[in-house]
């Protein structure tokens, strides 16, 4: 019998080659800082440990290397330039999580939410659009929801952030609170897997599906222990919640007695914490004048409609008592966090995407009951998909570089990087004692992202990936003013 493609599946497809177009050809996420190159080979023992300088850190420290070998050794020998395969892989894994993302949400539209297939397909793809309408509030330079700045920190936050958030729709979909399914032990096995990397991923991350389940157990035992009046039997019906929270916990101690947040405290030893917590709710505050208006005019709409759908209707309560209080819960965590880190980083999409996750899914929420309930609405809504489709994008460069300095972008990247490159080999072929490579100068006291001290990550990666033949000595010395390259 011949197998024909669902149109969901077309869907999924299309939504995946989307992902590919946008991070390999559109804006590329090319390693180019000191980060990157440090991290593009140095691997880990892939358990959580105060061994190491992130604790925790798991999942990208894990997944960064090995993605980063196969594009060396598989994909750099079919294409001949290391620089692309490195832009190819990574733009496929990042691609791949963000459509596993959109998927999720499809299901849980479709399977939870019982919306019917092509219906399903219209709403996540204005799940899809809002991730890049929600911040797009300038001609040029704006950020989405699956922005980082460099490629370490797309697996560092956008991968873990997409990965909890995809674990987090599963379990709505399946509704396992209510009903806890029952897996084979490989099935159990697997998702044992995806539940310890998404715990140990980053806290930005985590905290999404940790606090999830905060709330889910919470809710549960409220409502399950007037019925039930038995803590034994709510402990077994519960136990894979509690032993999952308490594993997000520790990460959550292990990164307060780690190495970096020793660090961290001796950063900020002559600023006040509540300075920077003041600071923080500033950097939020700025952060909200970034939404896009015509986002927030129909976010309100739709939340109006699902608090409709909560208080007169009284359908999905749980769900939305559940996203409301993750979301209170995810805003006060986050912006405690971030007053213990640095206040700034509340400007960045990749760290308020736990903020925004929960709040999409109300406002989604709210377009399902319009969707289900009004034929206006039905009828309307290819049109609202356009409009909203057309606001985001602008007649310049709509979204922002990924790179960590306003004065590169994508092209100016990539010269560069060939010319370290070029410079790197061409030491190693006449077997210099000590390699000298001439960086550009950033005019900055660490010269980031072309850091003085960095050569040692970018030989030891060449070297690890068999671009270079040997290790040698060496260090970087500032040349031209970036401008000039």
């Amino acid at each position: 019998m011949k197998k024909t493609f669902s149109t969901s599946q077309l869907f999924t497809l299309s939504v995946f080659l989307f992902f590919c177009v946008f991070f390999i050809q559109i804006h590329p996420i090319i390693p180019h800082d000191t980060d990157d190159w440090n991290y593009l080979s140095q691997w880990r023992l892939a358990v959580p440990s105060l061994d190491y300088w992130n604790p925790t850190r798991v999942m990208p420290e894990t997944l960064m290397p090995f993605f980063s070998g196969i594009a060396a050794f598989l994909v750099y020998p079919l294409s001949g330039d290391y620089l692309t395969s490195m832009i190819v892989t990574h733009g496929i894994v990042v691609s791949l999580f963000a459509t596993l993302y959109i998927r999720s949400f499809l299901h849980v539209v479709h399977r939870r939410l019982q919306v019917d297939e092509l219906g399903s397909i219209a709403l996540a793809t204005l799940f899809l659009i809002f991730h890049f309408l929600i911040f797009r509030s300038e001609d040029s330079g704006n950020q989405h929801l699956f922005y980082s700045h460099d490629l370490t920190c797309y697996y560092n936050y956008t991968i873990p952030n997409l990965l909890c958030a995809t674990v987090v729709m599963y379990l709505i979909e399946k509704d396992w609170v209510r009903n806890p399914v029952s897996l084979s032990p490989q099935a159990i096995g697997w998702r044992a897997l995806i539940f310890y990397y998404a715990l140990f991923s980053h806290l930005y991350g985590s905290c999404i599906l940790g606090i999830f389940l905060g709330c889910n157990l919470l809710l549960g035992i409220l409502r399950d222990y007037p019925i039930m009046k038995d803590a034994g039997k709510l402990f077994k019906k519960y136990r894979w919640m509690i032993i999952t929270i308490c594993a997000w916990l520790t990460a959550n101690l292990l990164e307060i007695i780690g190495s970096r947040a020793e660090l961290l405290a001796q950063q900020n030893e002559n600023i006040t914490w509540s300075d920077n917590f003041l600071n923080t709710l500033r950097s939020l505050h700025e952060m909200t004048g970034y939404l896009n208006r015509f986002f927030v005019f129909l976010a309100l709409v739709f939340l109006v409609f699902g608090l409709f759908e909560f208080f007169v209707k009284k359908e999905h309560r749980f769900l939305h008592m559940n996203l409301w209080l993750m979301f209170a819960i995810l805003l006060a965590y986050v912006v405690l966090l971030t007053s213990n880190v640095k206040p700034y980083f509340m400007l960045l999409s990749d760290v308020v995407f736990s903020i925004s996750f929960p709040l999409l899914l109300l406002t989604m929420l709210g377009a399902v009951y319009l969707y289900k309930h009004s034929k206006l609405f039905v009828c309307l809504f290819p049109i609202v998909l356009i409009i909203v489709f057309s606001g985001i994008n602008t007649a310049a460069q709509t979204f922002r570089t990924v790179t960590c300095s306003p004065n590169l972008d994508e092209a100016k990247i990539m010269s560069i990087n060939k010319e370290l490159l070029s410079q790197m080999v061409k030491a190693d072929e006449c077997l210099l004692d000590s390699v000298v490579v001439i960086v550009p100068d950033m005019s900055t006291q660490l010269n980031w992202p072309y850091s003085d001290g960095s050569y040692l990550f970018m030989s030891r990666t060449l070297y690890k990936h068999g671009v270079i033949k040997h290790l040698r000595p060496g260090l970087f010395v500032r040349g031209e003013k970036v401008e000039n390259y």
